[in-house]
């Protein structure tokens, strides 16, 4: 899988309350433009400024599910039967789909 390296981060021009969120790479390059849809907004700003932080966030959360489904995606115990736990399974999900299966 191939992605723009992190850390992503916000940038929104403060002044300017209709622009829209952007998301930045560590080189300063958009990765990505979070709109709400112009006056007659689908979405608020509040809701496009969390929709921006949510995917500045992404590399970040990413690499924290794979350190811990390294650290902690061993078996789990219950009984007489061995199972992986819940959480590490939503984890491992969330990988994933975050890498396309890679």
């Amino acid at each position: 899988m191939t992605k723009t390296p992190g850390p992503w981060s916000v940038y929104e021009e403060k002044a300017l309350d209709y622009r829209p969120c952007q998301i930045i790479g560590e080189c300063g390059s958009r990765i990505a433009t979070c709109e709400g849809g112009g006056p007659k907004r689908a979405v608020t700003k509040a809701e496009e400024r969390a929709n921006a932080r949510l995917i500045a966030a992404a590399p970040d959360l990413l690499a924290a599910l794979k350190e811990l489904t390294r650290l902690h995606g061993g078996p789990v115990f219950q009984g007489d039967s061995c199972t992986e736990g819940n959480g590490i399974a939503a984890a491992r999900d969330a990988i994933t789909k975050a890498t396309g299966g890679c």
